[in-house]
């Protein structure tokens, strides 16, 4: 027989979806109401409204009324939740897109002020050098300052070509001076900042499990020769992002559902504030036309509370993704990357120890012919026997 816990928890997930589009519905309800209460004229008309509904409420029961009104206001309710979902969504990946940016001109910036700085002490350097060499009259001293001018000139040079990269093409130089264009070759100046998006999260831990049972898989071969730098194919990164499409908790409540559940749980409160922040800035809006401008703090706040709640789909991938693994969870294609690299150690195991043999087999018969025939030399590294002939002149 269920427990009350267990009858209530079973109950607890579809009241948490039925939550956010019911007290969405009956705050624009009251939006309606108070915008439209003008409207309804004074005169008789408007008690004869009024008298009809009473009579249809007499006529089909109280009941039936409430129902009517219940469904009509989870009608608007969910409509509400739909679109503000779909904005939410369009506004989390604007921030995302912005975040991102601004982290790349941070990154700029503190490359250009390090490729500066550099390059003022490349100079300094360049003058100290020349003047001692000026200077200087031992020999040794003016060949050791010479090396290190040119070394010097070296590194200026290509401090100089990197900073290039960084100068404005347009004409707004002051502009692009402070917020500098992300191009080809700004890029190869900067480099790529370590990415937070689900394609970068699945390729790190991807990677990582490949890397990780590589070595294990050497390590039980006994294999030294395992090159640390072998990458796992990109297949096995797409295979991880499509098994948490479309919706991430999805998948997640067949791997951990401890962590679906809180993840659920956070949703459904995310999605709340979201269906509410809708009709609180309708209704803080009305506020300031009808009542008074203080409304707009409300307005203010209202607005904070969307942009505050709205996740993109892709970052909450990415959320999940850093959370299986940092729980140290495994995914199918987790599990296809460590069979490719037990796979791929085995094969380069293989392929040493052929190459290993064909190295014998070419020494075992360099060492024959030499030992049959006495005018045969050998050099090592060479792929082939030589004679004395070929590489010295015959005596006379």
């Amino acid at each position: 027989m269920p427990t009350f816990l267990t009858i209530v928890s079973s109950i607890m997930p579809g009241a948490r979806s039925v939550r956010a589009p019911a007290i969405s519905g009956l705050l624009w309800s009251l939006f309606f109401w108070l915008l439209l209460w003008d409207t309804f004229p004074a005169d008789s008309s408007a008690e004869r409204f009024f008298e009809q509904m009473s009579s249809l409420t007499d006529y089909i029961g109280v009941t039936a009324t409430l129902l009517i009104a219940s469904t009509l206001i989870f009608v608007i309710g969910a409509a509400s939740t739909f679109a503000v979902n779909t904005l939410s969504g369009w506004a989390g990946a604007i921030q995302r897109r912005a975040a991102e940016s601004v982290a790349w001109q941070r990154h700029a910036h503190r490359v250009r002020k390090t490729l500066e700085v550099r390059k003022r002490a490349l100079e300094r350097d360049a003058n100290l050098i020349s003047a001692n060499e000026t200077a200087s009259l031992k020999e040794s001293v003016v060949k050791y300052l010479t090396g290190r001018k040119s070394t010097n000139a070296s590194n200026l040079s290509q401090v100089t070509r990197q900073l290039e990269k960084f100068e404005p093409l347009g004409k707004h130089k002051l502009l692009e001076r402070l917020w500098i264009p992300r191009t080809i070759l700004t890029e190869s100046a900067v480099g790529q900042l370590p990415g937070s998006s689900d394609i970068d999260v699945a390729s790190r831990i991807v990677k990582h499990s490949f890397a990780k049972a590589a070595e294990a898989h050497a390590e039980k071969l006994d294999y030294q020769e395992w090159d640390a730098d072998e990458w796992p194919p990109a297949e096995s990164e797409n295979a991880l992002l499509q098994e948490f499409e479309p919706d991430p908790l999805d998948a997640l409540k067949a791997l951990d559902n401890d962590l679906f559940a809180q993840l659920d749980r956070e949703r459904s409160e995310r999605d709340l504030r979201l269906a509410i922040a809708a009709p609180l800035i309708a209704l803080s809006v009305l506020g300031v036309d009808r009542l008074s401008g203080w409304f707009l703090i409300a307005t203010t706040i209202s607005v904070g509370l969307f942009l505050a709640n709205s996740v993109s789909a892709r970052g909450e991938r990415a959320r999940v993704l850093n959370l299986l693994h940092l729980r140290g969870i495994e995914t199918p294609a987790m599990r296809q990357a460590e069979v490719l690299a037990r796979a791929r150690v085995l094969q380069d195991k293989r392929d040493h120890a052929e190459r290993a043999i064909r190295e014998e087999a070419r020494e075992q018969l360099v060492s024959a012919i030499a030992k049959t025939d006495p005018n045969v030399s050998t050099h090592s590294g060479s792929s082939s026997p030589t004679t004395s002939g070929d590489t010295a002149p015959t005596q006379s």
